[in-house]
């Protein structure tokens, strides 16, 4: 897993983050020692997607704000695509629509396929890596871009903005919603909350 999620000497990020921003500092200092490639926005926002299409980057650092607003102009698109496609009533129970993906990813139909060219072409075509940061995700967006698109997802956990992360998790299919495991260069000591909030005996 740690594997798939390791950037390569072949990919290519797209760097819109403010580089004030220690969370994108890091991205960039991990696409440069791996000897990858880096691309800069156009300096619009909203037409992050429409460079994103010329870009056709591989690594997208997010923040989550960043990721449930691509993930509701995603449900739209994708429900009015899979409509020719059988249990479409069922979709509408987002836990049914998280297992139809997973078995239609694991038998290579034309679902995949059709959530391919609907969403992921709209940014590029060849997302795989997603690095986030700044803020916890939220599951069912997380698990819309693991699942759904098979993306490999990595959070970054601790002060992004300023001293970087203490913790982060690789994202797959069948893990989402934890803080994941101290990086190795930090020492992280857990305690015990108190109803009042106040933190007390060391765990």
């Amino acid at each position: 897993m740690l594997k798939d999620s390791a950037v390569r000497k072949e990919d290519l990020e797209i760097s819109y983050l403010p580089l004030a921003h220690i969370f994108e500092q890091i991205v960039q200092t991990l696409m440069l020692v791996n000897g990858a490639s880096i691309g800069f926005f156009g300096g619009d926002l909203t037409k992050l997607a429409e460079d994103m299409k010329v870009l056709q980057p591989t690594v997208f650092p997010a923040v989550p704000r960043t990721l449930n607003k691509l993930y509701d102009k995603a449900q739209a698109l994708i429900r009015s695509k899979l409509k020719s496609l059988p249990m479409m009533e069922l979709l509408k129970d987002s836990k049914c629509f998280y297992t139809y993906m997973i078995f239609f990813r694991k038998k290579k139909s034309d679902a995949e396929k059709v959530l391919q060219k609907a969403f992921l072409d709209n940014l590029g075509g060849k997302i795989r890596l997603i690095f986030s940061g700044s803020a916890p995700g939220y599951k069912n967006v997380l698990e819309f871009y693991t699942i759904g698109l098979g993306c490999k997802v990595t959070e970054f956990y601790g002060q992004t903005e300023c001293s970087g992360p203490c913790s982060l998790v690789v994202l797959d299919s069948y893990y989402v919603g934890n803080v994941g495991t101290p990086v190795s260069c930090c020492m992280v000591k857990t305690g015990r909350r108190s109803r009042d909030g106040l933190y007390g005996q060391e765990l």
